[in-house]
């Protein structure tokens, strides 16, 4: 069940960031400039935040494994169809439906977890669920930079188009059915959900994740141009290459359940920040070296995040509805 539902957090996160790398190529080939080609980044982001709340209390009503395999089935139809995009704006309108359908499994994923598990064990499966997301976002921009230069900037939406195909087919053998009364009537999702933004911990959680996304998206949206231009001039392969630097995510994903657990979240949102501060109090060749040292430490910003979520899931509120009382939680996995 749990190493399904990382290979769906995989694939999908894949998805997520398959134009990254290849954003310089997308502005000449459609005429566009860095900053318009950025958007099949921004309005896929965009789209995920819009619809991750309602898919949240869809899954309450619905079911989270009916909800998950759904939304990663219909995902294969735009994900393929960006292939044979003949305009940026058909481009970025089959982009937004990704972003559309993606948060079907993103935002129900840990929700999922959070039925079957409970304290100590629910950490470190968030853990990995995170850690994965993170390997996802990895796969997606070095796989998409060296496909575009061995075949054609086409290829990558193939290419994961069909690997989002056996997510789908993976989660619906692999995930048990619903258990009777793991739903809710309507009315009781919008109320559970709603009722969130009144925990000034959850929206200090929300607010961590936006300000992590904003910086992670941001930076490595944008690399490429600078790369890819003079004085460095690389290939978009080499480009690639430089997010390598994401696998800093991946090992502080799967530690960061533990490190929460253990000394709370406090403790461990202070590397990733410090070397922000240093690298704005250093000029010349030194601030060269701590821009270094936060490229390495950007993606790690995602233990932050796997520490909200453990947070969240352990609360039982990373679903709408999960406030309710009454609500069946932590049950063995069948």
């Amino acid at each position: 069940m749990v190493a399904a539902l990382n290979f769906a957090a995989i694939v999908v996160f894949a998805d997520l960031y398959t134009t990254q790398p290849i954003l310089p190529i997308l502005s000449r080939q459609f005429g566009v400039s860095p900053a318009t080609a950025g958007l099949t980044i921004s309005i896929l982001v965009l789209m995920i935040a819009l619809v991750s709340a309602p898919y949240g209390f869809l899954s309450d009503i619905l079911g989270r494994k009916p909800v998950m395999v759904t939304s990663c089935l219909l995902l294969v139809i735009p994900t393929v169809l960006c292939a044979i995009a003949p305009s940026f704006r058909a481009l970025m309108l089959l982009r937004a439906l990704q972003g559309l359908l993606m948060p079907g499994v993103t935002a129900v994923a840990v929700a999922y977890l959070g039925d079957y598990y409970a304290g100590a064990d629910l950490g470190p499966k968030v853990g990995g669920w995170i850690a994965s997301s993170v390997a996802g976002g990895l796969c997606g921009r070095v796989l998409s930079g060296l496909i575009a230069d061995w075949i054609h900037w086409r290829a990558p939406f193939v290419f994961f188009g069909l690997w989002t195909l056996v997510a789908a087919i993976v989660m619906a053998r692999a995930l048990p059915p619903r258990r009777r009364g793991q739903t809710v009537e309507l009315r009781l999702a919008y109320r559970g959900m709603f009722g969130h933004f009144k925990d000034p911990t959850l929206v200090g959680s929300f607010l961590i994740g936006a300000g992590v996304f904003f910086s992670v998206i941001g930076t490595f949206t944008y690399l490429p141009f600078y790369l890819t231009a003079p004085p460095f001039r690389l290939s978009v392969a080499a480009v690639s290459s430089i997010y390598l630097v994401y696998l800093a995510g991946v090992f502080t994903s799967l530690i960061s359940g533990r490190l929460a657990w253990r000394f709370g979240g406090r403790e461990v949102y202070c590397p990733s920040d410090c070397a922000r501060l240093r690298e704005r109090s250093c000029d010349g060749r030194q601030r060269r070296g701590w821009i270094s040292v936060r490229l390495v430490l950007l993606p790690g910003g995602q233990l932050r995040l796997g520490d909200s979520r453990v947070r969240l899931a352990d609360l039982g509120l990373v679903g709408s509805g999960w406030d309710l009382p009454g609500r069946a939680v932590n049950q063995p996995p069948g």
